[in-house]
């Protein structure tokens, strides 16, 4: 359904995103282990692929290249710099489908991942500077903390615009 109602040619967003469905990751719950998450997002990466004729980018534990482990390094350049990559740069290449975008829906991240837990902090202040600084500092990509992704963002605020 969302390939029939959003046109990446006309989103835009702060957050980084590839695709109308950026992102489908497994998860391994009570006794299911990484790796049947991992046969599982290989299999419906492939099959979406074809069905769709989406290109599929798998991330995490079911990623076939070491540098598309990290969901930040598949969402590089963001939709509008994978556009211009996705046929001219092999390292840029889809795992599965077609090496030209979705014309509506861009691109898709199948992967398999532990699960996660995303906790936003909104900051009494529009100074993004700031917010970019304590995202560096706590994430661990950066030497923070274990586990910790952050990207500070400057977010609409409608009770301040109304």
């Amino acid at each position: 359904r969302a390939l029939e109602l959003i046109d990446m040619e006309r989103h835009s967003g702060a957050h980084p995103r590839i695709g109308a469905v950026d992102v489908i990751p497994f998860v391994p719950l009570g006794t299911t282990r990484i790796e049947e998450c991992v046969d599982l997002a290989r299999r419906f990466g492939e099959q979406i692929a074809q069905r769709f004729e989406l290109p599929v980018y798998l991330y995490g534990e079911a990623a076939l290249r070491p540098e598309r482990r990290r969901l930040a390094n598949v969402r590089r350049g963001q939709y509008e710099g994978l556009r211009e990559a996705i046929s001219s740069d092999p390292a840029r290449a889809p795992d599965y489908g077609p090496a030209r975008l979705h014309p509506k829906g861009g691109a898709v991240a199948v992967g398999a991942r532990k699960p996660l837990i995303a906790f936003n902090i909104n900051l009494r202040t529009d100074d993004l500077p700031t917010a970019i600084k304590i995202a560096n500092i706590i994430r661990e990509s950066s030497g923070g903390m274990p586990a910790v992704q952050a990207m500070g963002v400057l977010l609409e605020n409608p009770a301040r615009n109304g």
